[in-house]
């Protein structure tokens, strides 16, 4: 339920604010911070391009692909707006799922 409502509220946050170059980095940000937080706490990371860029580059390397995706959907959000917010709320969506899980 927790889940759902969290998922419920980055929806109605607002699309116009999804598609910011803020949201962009701040989503990858975000998405790398939970994922440490998570794995630290002894989860397992499943997205297995995840698991294998942490594998092969370290946190510092995952964290500069991140922003590196960040700032190229920042630069995408003119060209296309919805593509952009719709990449930024799933990937806040992951954020938000690695702070659940136990």
């Amino acid at each position: 339920m927790k889940r759902a409502l969290l998922i419920a509220a980055l929806l109605l946050s607002g699309c116009a604010t999804l598609q910011t170059p803020q949201a962009s980095v701040g989503c990858q940000v975000a998405d790398v911070a939970t994922t440490a937080i998570a794995l630290h706490a002894g989860a397992v990371e499943m997205n297995p391009v995840a698991h294998a860029l942490i594998g092969s580059v370290g946190w510092p390397g995952f964290l500069a692909v991140k922003i590196g995706v960040g700032l190229w959907l920042a630069h995408e959000a003119k060209k296309a707006p919805t593509v952009v917010a719709v990449a930024n709320m799933a990937t806040c969506a992951v954020a938000v799922h690695n702070l659940l899980v136990r």
